[in-house]
């Protein structure tokens, strides 16, 4: 629960580091969030079809607003604890652009969130487990 609740903590910081863990569980939140918004928007969606109706109700207004709320509401946290992630390797946080390379930034930046954090303090703090790890 911590490691949810803490990018929402340190919503624009963008310095320090943070451990993988943070960012697995931020982004696992976000998925199942917004997967049920849409499961629920699908139903509305599908209510309304068999009602013959054809035109969107309020409640399907409501919930899309609701769910583009929510989306824009953790884009913040969500670029700051990947900057922190990508410190945690002792890497600047600007190589969070190479999500806008076509096809393979994405790939890319998914390799780098995967790798370990450098052991010990470097540039941008302290080590965020609060231990020394050796490299492998």
């Amino acid at each position: 629960m911590v490691l949810i609740i803490r990018p929402f903590r340190h919503y624009a910081d963008f310095s320090g580091r943070s451990r993988a863990a943070e960012v697995w569980a931020l982004q696992a939140v976000q998925i199942t969030v917004l997967a049920v918004g849409y499961v629920l928007l699908a139903t509305i969606v599908g209510f309304e079809q068999g009602a013959g109706t054809g035109r969107p109700v309020l409640a399907f207004q409501i919930f899309m607003a609701l769910l583009l709320l929510f989306a824009l509401g953790t884009l913040i946290p969500s670029v700051a604890v990947l900057v922190r992630r990508f410190h945690d390797q002792d890497m600047s946080g600007w190589f969070l652009l190479l999500y806008l390379v076509p096809y393979v930034g994405t790939l890319i930046v998914l390799f780098f969130l995967c790798r370990p954090g450098t052991g010990g303090a470097n540039h941008y703090g302290a080590d965020p487990r609060g231990e020394v790890r050796r490299p492998a």
